[in-house]
């Protein structure tokens, strides 16, 4: 379980930061055409940011559903569910008017945070060896590395745009670059700081590299 959580952690950390940081070229490449126009994206990349934010929490939530099922207790789980449900509602109806679309999805992210919270706290209680505190010093490396990573390639994105010719063409070589240029600095980072996890990192890209070899 904790390695589980681990590999979350290192592999949706940096997602939810990359999407954050190079969250308007993103938007502009991929819907940025026909009737979806330039103010279109800029009421766009607030909701994204904020969904990117709870990235990490979306997937800790299923790794710690898997560990309650595998004890044969689906109780727990539902009423997590339930009480994510009621704070998702609720604040649904308390922001969407005064902030719309981002007052639904900040709400949405609340109740994901709260499920993850609870869920993982009922864990702890039930096996203190699956309590968070073990990865919790794995996470603070991980958000360490993390931020470098997005420095990096929030400076890099600054200095394409001022560089390159305008475009979507344009936009999507940046992208590439700095994606892969976030993806080396985080990587060597991570290996640098020796996080717990790294070969589990390193085993899936093989993986993946393989499946699409």
């Amino acid at each position: 379980y904790r390695k589980g959580m681990r590999l979350i952690l290192v592999i949706n950390v940096p997602a939810a930061v990359g999407l954050v940081v190079l969250a308007t070229p993103i938007i502009r490449v991929l819907f940025e055409r026909g009737a979806f126009a330039v103010a279109d994206t800029a009421a766009m990349r607030p909701v994204l940011i904020v969904f990117a934010l709870g990235l990490p929490f979306l997937s800790f939530v299923n790794i710690v559903l898997r560990a309650f099922y595998a004890q044969k207790d689906t109780a727990t789980p539902v009423r997590a569910a339930v009480l994510s449900f009621v704070v998702n509602l609720g604040l649904s109806f308390a922001l969407m008017v005064p902030l719309g679309t981002i007052g639904l999805a900040i709400a949405s992210n609340v109740a994901v945070v709260v499920q993850a919270v609870h869920l993982q706290i009922q864990l702890s209680r039930k096996r203190h060896s699956l309590g968070f505190h073990h990865v919790a010093r794995d996470l603070a490396k991980v958000v360490g590395a993390a931020g470098v990573m997005g420095a990096v390639v929030a400076g890099g994105w600054w200095a394409w745009s001022q560089h390159a010719p305008g475009g979507k063409l344009a936009d999507a070589l940046g992208l590439a670059v700095l994606i892969g240029l976030g993806v080396l600095v985080y990587g060597g980072l991570v290996w640098w700081m020796r996080i717990e996890g790294r070969d589990d990192l390193v085993a899936v890209m093989a993986k993946v590299r393989a499946k699409f070899a």
